[in-house]
């Protein structure tokens, strides 16, 4: 084996893996916001603050960690505290997509060398489309953190400061 081609193995592979990891991280944060805000908007209505700071903290890495820390907040500092977490979360978001950006440019560096030294053979296929696929996905999802996080404070805050409003 040559050495550019075990480079364009390595870069393939290694873009591969990153991809990967950028698609597990943006699955893990993955949260439907209109059926979590939903049941958040309950539980305030219901002034049961604690049990949606709870339902908040169950989704590790998702846009509910910005609205667990409102939840927890004083009630003066209930959109601080939001505004905080979520620039934390878009910070952590954008990494990501990053990431897997990074991943698809070294999968197609992969593929862009075999094919310069005439060695690009199924598998480079196979894998060149698998990670153009991914990168077109992830690039889908892209908005996602911030879609959530604008809905979670038009939607969210408000039964928030209403909830810690009601006399106990």
């Amino acid at each position: 084996m040559e050495a550019s081609q075990a480079l364009g193995y390595a870069l393939l592979a290694g873009g591969i893996a990153l991809l990967g990891h950028a698609l597990v991280a943006v699955m893990a944060r993955n949260v439907s916001f209109r059926a979590a805000n939903t049941m958040v908007i309950k539980l305030a209505n219901a002034g049961n603050l604690e049990r949606a700071c709870k339902l908040c903290m169950a989704a590790p890495g998702s846009y509910l960690l910005a609205v667990a820390a409102a939840l927890a907040a004083p009630a003066a500092d209930v959109h601080a505290a939001f505004d905080e977490a979520a620039g934390q979360l878009i910070e952590r978001w954008r990494r990501i997509i990053e990431r897997g950006m990074f991943g698809a440019v070294f999968a197609g560096g992969g593929v862009a060398l075999a094919i310069s030294q005439h060695q690009a053979g199924t598998f480079h296929w196979v894998c060149g489309g698998a990670a153009a696929l991914l990168a077109i996905w992830i690039l889908a999802r892209r908005g996602h953190m911030a879609r959530s996080l604008a809905a979670a404070r038009h939607d969210v805050l408000p039964a928030i400061v209403d909830a810690r409003a009601k006399p106990s």
